[in-house]
């Protein structure tokens, strides 16, 4: 895939609406935040999956309606927000934090939450430890809990801690990280869950996000190479499925799955099929992979449109 050089992108896809960053400041820096449309509106905080960053969805706003107020966010070591410390690895539940920080910046009652992947996972966590704080919630492509049987967990951890402590070692050198525009662009289109390739159209917001030029034609990937071997809860199907059973949402779910992402349907289908039994969530099925809501965002808007304009389920 050849991509054009990130000062001639194409803009037409941000259209009129009032887009503003915000940087939150934090502890270990600031969170990189993209706003859309006016402050006034009902508030709407999406979070993107693992390796992404608030571009993922620079194409699914625009289709969406504007008496709404888009919080897109990058989390810590993504896009332009600040790593996580280097002194301890990165934890999938340390983004339960962030969210709440968000939640506290801007200081309303209620929110509407749109995750996809690791944002959707996030965000079955955070509508039930938070109930009253969420009027709805939106998940793409993301399954209540990644999972891990108990006669794999000794094993994984230890893979875990290996990877992390190498791309620990790759963000200290700088090492592999120095690439021309073509190369990291081929990386982010490709290597994608799923082997989903991504469009031009959909690679090149993230690429805005997760560029330094170096000053000699080339740039630093900056996304935190920790995140892709992040360290996640370790549950069985069964905790899983428990806790489903045990604590409902107060809220109105939507859940949208991609029809190729088998993995998804597959390996967690215990969980899947709980989730498709469990009160007030609404599940739609679309035709497309992982990143759909990116690649095809015409196929996911309809239904993420339809279940904001209503007071309940579609």
């Amino acid at each position: 895939m050849v991509l054009s050089p990130l000062n001639d992108m194409d803009e037409n896809n941000e259209e009129s609406r009032n887009i503003n960053e915000i940087n939150i400041s934090v502890a270990w820096g600031h969170i990189a935040v993209k706003t859309w449309g006016e402050p006034h509106h009902k508030h709407v905080l999406m979070f993107h999956g693992v390796g992404d960053n608030a571009g993922t969805f620079d194409n699914l706003v625009p289709l969406l309606p504007r008496n709404f107020y888009y919080i897109c966010t990058d989390f810590p070591s993504h896009g332009n927000s600040s790593h996580l410390p280097l002194s301890l690895p990165i934890n999938s539940n340390d983004f339960l934090f962030v969210v709440k920080m968000i939640m506290d910046y801007f200081n309303k009652d209620k929110y509407i939450y749109i995750g996809h992947s690791m944002g959707g996972l996030i965000g079955f966590w955070i509508c039930k430890i938070y109930p009253e704080r969420f009027e709805k919630f939106i998940s793409l492509d993301g399954s209540h809990f990644f999972t891990i049987e108990g006669k794999d967990s000794v094993n994984y951890l230890k893979v875990i801690i290996s990877k992390q402590e190498k791309m620990l070692q790759y963000l200290l050198q700088r090492k592999g990280l120095e690439y021309t525009y073509d190369e990291i662009a081929e990386i982010v289109s490709t290597r994608r869950y799923g082997d989903e390739v991504l469009t031009k159209k959909a690679t090149e917001p993230l690429l805005k996000r997760c560029l330094e030029p170096t000053g000699n034609g080339t740039y630093y990937y900056t996304t935190d190479l920790r995140v892709f071997f992040m360290v996640g809860p370790l549950q069985d199907i069964n905790y899983a499925r428990d806790l489903l059973k045990m604590h409902s949402f107060s809220c109105p779910v939507l859940m949208v799955l991609a029809k190729m992402n088998q993995r998804l349907l597959k390996d967690y289908k215990p969980t899947v099929e709980q989730l498709l039994k469990t009160e007030n969530i609404t599940t739609v099925f679309v035709d497309g992979k992982h990143d759909v809501h990116n690649n095809r965002p015409e196929l996911v808007a309809p239904h993420i449109i339809n279940f904001l304009q209503t007071n309940s389920k579609l």
